[in-house]
């Protein structure tokens, strides 16, 4: 009509009217469906990615898992032997890096009248817990095994006695010191017996860290006795 304001109907409809006009009723399905039209992404086999691959799903080789759980090295070992070794030798690393930690604090903070001669002894204990350390962690990285040195790793899992804190006097430290290799040597003694039947190389790295573990201990507690 002249003078009307109105302008010529809508011919856009709504995705409800054209259902109703076809004579199909508008649901979840339908409605779906036309998510799907605009989405090339999704299909009924499933969610994909940009690339039109799903994407993976959980599981052993997941990357998602993180490196510590990656099998990046394979092992000269089955797995049952591998294992057997491995915790052997994670159990060890984390006694060896508290023991060394052990030794350090007691160096700082020692005094007495036979101060000198047990701060430098203390000093050999931190570079024999130290070369042993590595030389474990890099043997259960050969073996496929993934070492772990953490702070937390080593305060939860170590077998080694609780130095106490503050100044410690040099008869003191010595008497921390025996303590600290009894417990480790009786430890790696048991694991040398049961790495044996597992993996000779491991085993024989056992012994010869068990050698000069006792040798530190009998110096120490001839110190002791004295």
């Amino acid at each position: 009509m002249p003078g009307s304001d109105r302008g010529p109907p809508h011919t856009k409809r709504s995705l409800a009217d054209q259902g109703t006009v076809r004579g199909e009723s508008v649901g979840p399905h339908t409605e779906g469906a036309a998510q799907r039209l605009h989405d090339p992404v999704r299909t009924e086999q499933g969610d994909r990615d940009e690339s039109g691959t799903r994407p993976p799903t959980e599981g052993p080789d997941d990357p998602r898992k993180g490196p510590a759980h990656m099998t990046v090295i394979t092992s000269p070992l089955p797995d049952k032997e591998r294992d057997i070794a491995g915790t052997a030798l994670q159990a060890t690393l984390v006694d060896l890096l508290d023991l060394s930690l052990v030794a350090k604090q007691a160096h700082w903070n020692l005094y007495g009248p036979r101060f000198r001669s047990i701060h430098l002894q203390l000093d050999e204990v931190v570079t024999t817990a130290r070369a042993y350390a590595d030389t474990v962690a890099e043997r259960a990285a050969a073996l496929g095994v993934s070492p772990d040195g953490r702070a937390g790793t080593v305060a939860a899992t170590s077998g080694v006695p609780e130095f106490s804190p503050g100044w410690t006097k040099d008869v003191d430290a010595v008497g921390a010191l025996v303590r600290a290799f009894s417990a480790i040597v009786e430890r790696v003694r048991e694991r040398i017996e049961q790495t044996g039947p597992a993996d000779a190389v491991t085993q024989d790295l056992l012994i010869g860290l068990t050698a000069d573990l006792e040798k530190q201990s009998w110096m120490f507690q001839a110190e002791h006795g004295g």
